[in-house]
């Protein structure tokens, strides 16, 4: 979830209607533009309109789309005009912030952290239009451009790039200057993927965000995206602990019904890997290739199929590479071989409403628990759907509205993915361990599934 102080998710929870307080926040600049009076010296209510902040996940090929955006700001007596002889706004750091009366500016949430591309006239040059990207614009920017040898990477200058995916995933970041999030990653590192190798033989310089994608992160399960921080940060289909909802949607948390879709198929995966290319003679043919087909998915739905190909050029057999295959084609298959629910306004059939304001703090990753009567739940063959697990990927912010929409996909699947591991040998029992073992070994429970104290016996990963 996005970082707020209590003081803000206080508020938060507490809103139902009224002025949302919204401050643009330009680095270095000594000006703070906001949309009302927020009662803090230096702030300006000059902003006319903010546009909907969208972020849109593509979680099957690696990655985001890149958040753009920009707010339309009066140039108030020729204020903000009389600055551009003194001060550079392209470039410059640019963050959204969001509040309520009555908070410390300390208190305010940052909803977007990136920079400003372009200040253009508007409104007959009374306003100026402050356009704004994300930091994904640094990975455009081609990497490992020196080969093994001190020459430009070519086909007869190799590239030799090995490591654990996340370990390069963070030396790109640091050859571009883009800030990431580290704790997330290394978490990833060291804890699902821990001893995880890929070998790259690069035969040309690739771009830093097509390289991320699809061979550091498709082949592994999970997406990258830029978080309200302005970090890189990753998620994964296997969860870095047990699908724990952070947060509820409920009836009255949608201003509509939200239509249930369903999620576009795969059945079928195959991964390419082993990549002959180490040398300029080198026939550049995959060397092996795993096809697995999720039989239960073809039970049921008859000749209907569909397949996803990954190119795993840094997977290496030699490295766990047909396990790394094999995980992977499981997860997709548990989050998308049986056509899962899904909310969501692209899906067949489905109609997603805009959600109240008070869930805003919500972001990519994030596992929700949905209960809604009038929902079907097609497994039970009832209608209705009682706190099941849902994960949030699209997320579209509605400043003028003080609304929001997302996008989510049922992961309920979750509940039956293994997390933890075997007990060392001299163990003790469940209840009598230390909470740090509890959280990552498996034990002795009942027949109920369940540890003498009730807490849900941990499934074997």
């Amino acid at each position: 979830m996005i970082s707020a102080t209590a003081n803000f998710q206080a508020a938060l929870a507490a809103y139902t209607s009224g002025n949302i307080i919204v401050q643009v926040v330009i680095g270095n600049y000594w000006r703070v533009f906001t949309n009302y009076v927020d009662g803090i010296s230096g702030h300006y209510p000059w902003i006319v309109s903010v546009d909907d902040l969208d972020m849109t996940v593509q979680d099957l090929d690696g990655g985001a789309d890149q958040r753009t955006g920009g707010v339309t700001v009066q140039d108030n007596g020729g204020a903000i005009t009389a600055d551009f002889p003194n001060f550079t706004f392209e470039g410059q750091q640019i963050q959204i912030k969001v509040g309520f009366v009555g908070l410390a500016q300390n208190d305010f949430c940052t909803l977007f952290t990136g920079f400003i591309d372009t200040v253009s006239s508007a409104n007959s040059n009374n306003d100026y239009y402050i356009q704004f990207s994300d930091v994904q614009t640094k990975l455009a920017a081609v990497v490992y451009q020196t080969g093994d040898d001190g020459s430009p990477t070519s086909s007869s200058n190799v590239k030799t790039v090995s490591g654990h995916p996340l370990a390069i995933l963070m030396n790109i970041c640091q050859q571009l200057s883009v800030p990431y999030d580290e704790t997330t990653i290394t978490a990833y590192m060291n804890g699902p993927f821990a001893g995880t190798q890929f070998v790259f033989y690069l035969t040309q310089a690739p771009a830093a965000a097509d390289f991320i994608k699809a061979q550091l992160m498709k082949p592994l399960g999970g997406y990258i995206w830029i978080n309200a921080a302005g970090l890189l940060t990753c998620r994964f289909f296997v969860p870095l602990a047990g699908p724990v909802a952070v947060g509820a949607f409920g009836k009255s948390t949608w201003l509509d019904i939200p239509e249930a879709g369903q999620t576009n198929m795969v059945n079928t995966v195959q991964m390419q890997f082993d990549l002959d290319n180490s040398s300029g003679t080198s026939s550049g043919d995959y060397l092996s290739s795993f096809t697995e087909n999720y039989t239960p998915s073809y039970d049921l739905y008859g000749n209907l199929s569909s397949e996803i190909t990954i190119n795993a050029d840094g997977v290496r057999s030699a490295f766990q590479g047909f396990f790394t295959a094999a995980l992977t084609a499981v997860l997709i298959f548990m989050r998308y071989g049986f056509k899962n629910l899904t909310f969501d306004s692209e899906s067949s059939g489905g109609s997603n409403p805009d959600s109240i304001w008070n869930t805003l703090l919500y972001e990519p990753g994030d596992i929700v628990a949905v209960t809604h009567p009038q929902v079907p739940d097609r497994k039970a063959g009832v209608i209705g759907i009682t706190n099941k697990l849902f994960e949030i990927l699209n997320k579209t912010i509605k400043f003028t509205e003080g609304k929001l929409t997302y996008t989510m996909i049922d992961a309920s699947y979750l509940s039956n993915f293994g997390l933890y591991k075997i007990t060392p040998p001299g163990e003790t029992t469940y209840v009598l361990d230390s909470s740090a073992n509890q959280k990552q070994y498996m034990y002795f429970c009942g027949a109920n599934e369940e540890y003498s104290n009730g807490d849900p016996g941990h499934i074997l990963g």
